[in-house]
């Protein structure tokens, strides 16, 4: 199987600098990640066989589900914005700007932005972000340079809640590989 084993020990290693506590420090646009990138999730609480792939598009997300990227049925496109107020998306602002603790905007705060643990590794200058009410109602992570680590979704096309980032392919090596 093909997963970005060192990326942990990069993130910590070559990050930028921690979050000083003055709003604005880093920009929204740096947590979207860069167009192209497949993300592999796993539901947050007990590991499955099949992945949600979400590959990170100009403006969308592709979400994917099955063993394998490629050959996975397409389940969704969700439209994705990065406007003044923050990131939304399909319509629902999930990462609010500035990027800091206690922005709120509508139903959308930032808790925290620190080191975050989840499935894959540790993301350093993860931004935090709950969400009061609606169908993305719950915990998000989104990692500086990275993307999304964490999502909470209620959506008919997915029968999971909440999925944990497990791996990442930015060059398409991985794409026809089982992900565990």
């Amino acid at each position: 199987m093909f997963v970005r084993a060192l990326l942990p020990a990069a993130l910590v290693a070559c990050a930028a600098p921690a979050y000083n506590g003055q709003s604005g420090d880093a920009s929204t646009a740096d947590y979207l990640g860069p167009a192209g990138r497949i993300l592999y999730f796993q539901p947050a609480e007990v590991p499955a066989e099949d992945v949600l792939y979400v590959q990170l598009q100009e403006g969308a997300w592709a979400l994917r589900q099955g063993t394998r990227w490629r050959t996975a049925e397409p389940i969704a496109t969700w439209d994705v914005a990065l406007a003044e107020d923050g990131i939304s998306v399909d319509g629902t602002l999930v990462l609010p700007s500035p990027v800091g603790p206690g922005t709120t905007i509508g139903d959308a705060t930032v808790e925290s932005l620190d080191d975050r643990e989840v499935r894959y590794g540790t993301f350093e200058n993860t931004a935090t972000v709950t969400i009061a009410s609606g169908d993305w109602a719950g915990e998000q992570a989104w990692a500086k340079d990275f993307g999304p680590v964490r999502i909470e979704v209620r959506n008919a096309a997915l029968d999971v809640r909440a999925w944990e980032l497990v791996g990442y392919d930015d060059d398409g090596i991985g794409a026809d590989t089982d992900v565990p």
